[in-house]
């Protein structure tokens, strides 16, 4: 079966500089408003540097063309977990997650703490704080992807299933 490459949507990171546009639009017209800069003001500028920051960075995904999620023989890889490839033998279940939009594709797996113990320290940190809120460790964000949620979840359906129908060696 031939490998399923997820790259990031070139349309998500062409509107993410037009909204930055919008933003910046808005600092300059606080600049030649204002003679002197209040608390907010200063807001307004860290907002933009931060918004500058995730531009660049989506501009050099957009650039680098790389594929984040990566679904091939070995078994599932993200860019996003810092896990390494999840081989096909330790995913029990896929699905689409539905309490988010836009669809996101969610793993179960057979012993899922043998992976997050594998994770980066700060990672694991964040990890915790978004299961918290009810989002799983295991989740392929396909929103912002050129590929459908659909597509993955059929692709990793039928890898699943070749694994069960194989014979046992």
């Amino acid at each position: 079966m031939q490998p399923l490459l997820v790259r990031y949507s070139k349309w998500y990171f062409i509107f993410q500089p037009l909204a930055f546009l919008c933003f910046v639009s808005g600092a300059f017209g606080i600049f030649h408003e204002v003679k002197s800069l209040k608390v907010m003001d200063f807001i307004g500028i860290l907002l933009f540097g931060v918004m500058a920051i995730v531009t660049g960075w989506g501009l050099l995904q957009l650039i680098r063309c790389k594929p984040f999620i990566v679904l091939n023989d070995k078994g599932v890889f993200s860019k996003d977990w810092g896990l390494g490839t999840i081989p096909w033998s330790d995913i029990e279940q896929v699905f689409i997650s539905s309490e988010r939009w836009p669809k996101n594709v969610e793993l179960l797996l057979r012993s899922p703490e043998s992976y997050l113990k594998r994770q980066f320290w700060l990672r694991r940190i964040l990890t915790a704080c978004e299961s918290a809120f009810g989002k799983s460790p295991f989740l392929l964000l396909t929103g912002m992807s050129d590929t459908s949620a659909d597509t993955v979840v059929e692709y990793i359906c039928q890898r699943l299933s070749q694994q069960h129908n194989s014979p046992i060696q």
